[in-house]
């Protein structure tokens, strides 16, 4: 379940907006300044990767946040419970106008030990074995990375019972690619266990991906979708940015398979101050 319709319509919106130009009281209240563009409140917002689990542990004041949402911005959240640790940690945001689904999944950098019970766990959870707060809509982010201490070897090893379970119950996998040699396997393990018509979201894609690799993967697996996020941009390095944004432009109908995340609260922009910090205020801020 990813809202590609909705973060295109968002795109519309305001990415082509100056991100100066937007108004930022506009993103929580109705505001009649007249200097800035005002996203209109009765639009909602999508976050298609983030964690929730770990807003409030890395700083993220609630009672603000519950504020901010209290003049009716509805926001949509993908949380994506990457360690396996934090599977079953209670939380929860005290808003009406905030919706959560989650994904579960073993992340290429925080592999288990006890490998076969965290598979089984995984299982199980799918499987409705455990009493969830929440509407589980995927697997991942599961993958492979290149900065990982645990070796390709095991890698791979927990990463394909991940997509034969994707495969199984016919659920959409969040795909974790880091290092410029892992994007080949992935899309070899893509074929070789799921079908071309597999919801794919193959997760924070920008200048350091393998980007021929992702073309073939977007051609090939007909329902998958590229996410976009901070790290998209690259100010210290034009030529990178020049090559991935001619890159995005010679993509077939690329409109329709981009997803807007936050990797929220990872990749804080720069410009922004750590109480400045939010995945309310980080969405408008996204530019293609």
């Amino acid at each position: 379940m990813f809202f590609s319709i909705h973060s295109i319509a968002i795109i519309v919106e305001t990415y082509f907006v100056e991100m100066t130009a937007i108004c930022e009281n506009s993103l929580y209240n109705i505001c009649s300044c007249k200097n800035k563009y005002h996203l209109p409140l009765t639009l909602p917002l999508y976050d298609d990767h983030c964690h929730v689990d770990l807003f409030f542990k890395y700083g993220l004041n609630q009672n603000d946040l519950n504020v901010q949402l209290t003049h009716g911005r509805k926001i949509i959240f993908i949380n994506n419970r990457h360690q396996r640790y934090r599977w079953f940690v209670n939380y929860e945001i005290q808003s009406p106008n905030v919706k959560i689904f989650t994904t579960y999944g073993i992340h290429p950098k925080y592999l288990p030990s006890d490998s076969e019970r965290a598979l089984q766990r995984l299982d199980n959870i799918f499987k409705n074995k455990f009493h969830l707060n929440t509407t589980t809509v995927g697997i991942g982010e599961c993958g492979l990375n290149d900065t990982s201490n645990c070796s390709y070897d095991f890698q791979l090893f927990m990463f394909k019972p991940q997509l034969k379970l994707a495969a199984e119950l016919k659920i959409s996998v969040v795909l974790h690619g880091r290092g410029i040699n892992s994007f080949e396997t992935l899309l070899c393990e893509l074929k070789l266990h799921l079908n071309d018509t597999h919801k794919i979201h193959g997760h924070c894609i920008n200048s350091k991906s393998h980007l021929n690799i992702i073309s073939n993967f977007l051609n090939y697996l007909k329902n998958s979708f590229i996410g976009l996020n901070e790290s998209m941009t690259t100010p210290n390095d034009n030529d990178s940015q020049k090559n991935f944004n001619n890159w995005l432009l010679t993509q077939q109908d690329i409109l329709d398979q981009i997803i807007i995340e936050t990797d929220f609260p990872f990749l804080r922009p720069s410009t922004l101050e750590t109480n400045q910090y939010n995945s309310i205020l980080l969405l408008p801020t996204l530019i293609i």
